[in-house]
């Protein structure tokens, strides 16, 4: 099959292809076993009306548009995998309503959206801040302001470490604390590098979201999101009362999300387009191995020929690219905690120069 792509404007192509003659009887050949199997056709057994009478029956223009649909079908996957379009949307067939014709190739053209091949401003190493190894001491302290808050305490005493905490003694107490803190923050510091990471690689994106992507992951989100509240037994206006939003607020955080894991994937796109990452064949089907063990082979297969296999090698190609971006990252250790005690302190001071300001000016005014 040989297939025309073209580009167009506004992130489409054209593709033209025809599909040969004697695939076309094939496939019209099936639609006749199919229907004779299907229906009764009094005087015949099953499978064994002959054409004429399945014409007769169920109309020949009943047997060519199902053939018809059964050849788009068919053709459509092989072109997307062929060509490795990675389709935006639906495909606008320029030739809807024309069937296929026995003995005859059968012309197929479609203008498809697809995903916008976009510029970023930099493809230098993304430079982030991260949370500093360990704990400090700093850290230990917020923490355990936060303890006394919840224990309505003044101050941390031998005795309330001791007798209220449970610990051998104040020092045991921040000792067990820093070792918690380090801990959970050794588990989350692949999660915060990656939203760093992703941070700062979007800010490079100057492209606005195509309407039709954001709408495509939209409709995901909600899928997704219904789907585990179905399976937690919740209602949705539970939900909503637990987060303390109503439905026209849900729509918004639904399309921004949207359009932010949209430009997440732009981003990432072009920073592997960039680099010349790809997932492999091999890769892909490991993917599969991985999935569903004994039937990868046959799980592979259903999502080639249902034109879904592209979606797992656009996904591979985008984790290949985080994870480029990351090993390349330049990483700065802060201590947050200290960070947010040393602007508290600065907060706290700001307010009384102001104060002293506006007692200046009022003194000015009563001399006056």
């Amino acid at each position: 099959m040989q297939i025309t792509v073209e580009s167009l404007e506004g992130n489409k192509v054209s593709v033209q292809t025809a599909v040969a003659a004697k695939d076309v009887d094939a496939q019209i050949a099936k639609v006749y076993r199919e229907f004779a199997k299907k229906y009764n056709f009094p005087g015949f057994r099953k499978g064994k009306a002959p054409r004429p009478v399945i014409d007769n029956a169920v109309g020949r223009e009943a047997v060519l548009a199902t053939a018809t649909e059964d050849v788009i079908n068919a053709a459509y996957p092989q072109i997307i995998e062929e060509k490795r379009l990675y389709p935006a949307g639906n495909p606008d067939f320029d030739n809807a309503g024309a069937m296929v014709e026995e003995g005859a190739d059968f012309a197929l053209s479609f203008t498809l959206p697809v995903r916008p091949e976009i510029e970023l401003s930099s493809y230098d190493a993304v430079e982030i801040e991260l949370p500093q190894s360990g704990a400090s001491e700093a850290e230990i302290d917020e923490q355990m302001k936060q303890l006394l808050a919840h224990y309505d305490q003044d101050e941390a005493t031998e005795e309330w470490a001791r007798d209220t905490m449970g610990f051998e003694s104040l020092e045991d107490m921040r000792k067990q604390m820093a070792e918690q803190i380090a801990d959970q923050k050794e588990m989350l510091l692949p999660r915060l590098k990656e939203n760093a990471c992703t941070v700062q690689l979007v800010e490079r994106v100057d492209a606005e979201v195509p309407e039709g992507m954001a709408e495509q992951k939209e409709s995901q989100l909600l899928q997704d999101f219904f789907t585990q509240l179905q399976r937690s037994g919740a209602s949705f206006d539970s939900y909503l009362m637990q987060q303390g939003i109503d439905a026209d607020q849900f729509k918004e955080d639904v399309k921004r999300q949207a359009a932010d894991e949209v430009k997440r994937e732009m981003a990432l796109d072009a920073w592997a387009r960039h680099a010349g990452i790809e997932a492999t064949d091999e890769e892909v089907s490991h993917e599969f191995e991985v999935a569903a063990g004994d039937e990868a082979a046959k799980l592979e297969r259903e999502w080639r020929e249902s034109g879904r296999l592209y979606l797992v090698r656009e996904e591979l190609a985008r984790s290949k690219a985080m994870k480029d971006i990351m090993d390349g990252a330049k990483v700065t250790e802060v201590d947050f905690a200290k960070r947010a005690q040393e602007e508290e302190a600065k907060a706290k001071k700001a307010p009384k120069k102001k104060a002293s300001k506006a007692a200046d000016a009022d003194e000015a005014a009563d001399a006056e």
